[in-house]
């Protein structure tokens, strides 16, 4: 997809790409910097370093050796070759969490950029992703990105990405309390998510404006990976488009 492809999405869709791109391309760039070559081509050398600092930097905030050794290595390796260094302690203190509670959420502003970060450690289950987008669409959150970990034990960190949208909603703090409530609510089974996404969308279709349609196309690619099967879903921007999309996912048995 082009940037014009994402202007013609819609400029916050756009602007959190370029951003999300540009902050990519900046750690890949210091870490050939301050690595030099060898290291940056070698994955192995990479990660062992990476995993080296972390260490170090987990053991000053005062982990034990044993939290130390088993976030090391249950967390799979894609997560220290793609997360920000400073976002680990963060993610640590949540998985330490699991041990005393079944899910464990936090959120964090980002005035600056115009988002918020909704985190969530809890034990995996089938459609565990769906389920977090879905309580994010009832409760009216856009979400712009997201990143799943499982680590080998089935636990899981999600951590998502979601507009402040029109009059900031995400930087109200009741709304946060009502999203950790009501995803407790439907893990447990105590709530029917799929009407609470279609109660909170009657409620926007009222308010919509009219906007440009974009034209919805999805491709699928087992070519690129040897591992996984790759979906791309281009299509018009809307509140409750992840969780259609991983939803339907979900439904599907995948």
């Amino acid at each position: 997809m082009t940037f014009a492809d994402m202007r013609a999405v819609g400029p916050n869709v756009y602007n959190n790409w370029r951003d999300m791109l540009l902050s990519d391309l900046y750690m890949r760039a210091l870490k050939i910097l301050e690595q030099g070559d060898r290291e940056a081509v070698d994955p192995a050398r990479r990660l062992a370093l990476v995993k080296a600092a972390v260490h170090e930097r987990l053991g000053a905030l005062g982990a034990t050796p044993e939290e130390l050794a088993a976030f090391l290595d249950l967390m799979p390796d894609r997560y220290f070759l793609t997360v920000p260094e400073d976002d680990i302690p963060i993610h640590f203190e949540l998985m330490r969490g699991l041990s005393e509670r079944g899910l464990v959420c936090r959120h964090r502003h980002f005035p600056d950029l115009e988002f918020s970060e909704f985190l969530v450690a809890t034990r995996g289950r089938p459609g565990l992703f769906s389920k977090i987008a879905g309580v994010l669409t009832a409760n009216n959150l856009n979400i712009l990105s997201a990143r799943i970990t499982t680590r080998v034990d089935d636990a899981a960190l999600d951590v998502f990405r979601v507009s402040h949208g029109t009059g900031g909603m995400a930087l109200e703090e009741e709304r946060w309390l009502r999203v950790e409530r009501d995803l407790e609510a439907v893990l447990a089974g105590d709530r029917d998510l799929e009407a609470m996404v279609a109660e909170a969308q009657r409620s926007r279709v009222a308010g919509r404006k009219f906007t440009r349609r974009v034209a919805t196309e999805v491709t699928v690619d087992n070519r690129s990976s040897e591992q996984y099967t790759v979906v791309d879903v281009f299509t018009q921007d809307r509140v409750g488009l992840l969780f259609a999309i991983t939803h339907t996912l979900f439904k599907l048995g995948w």
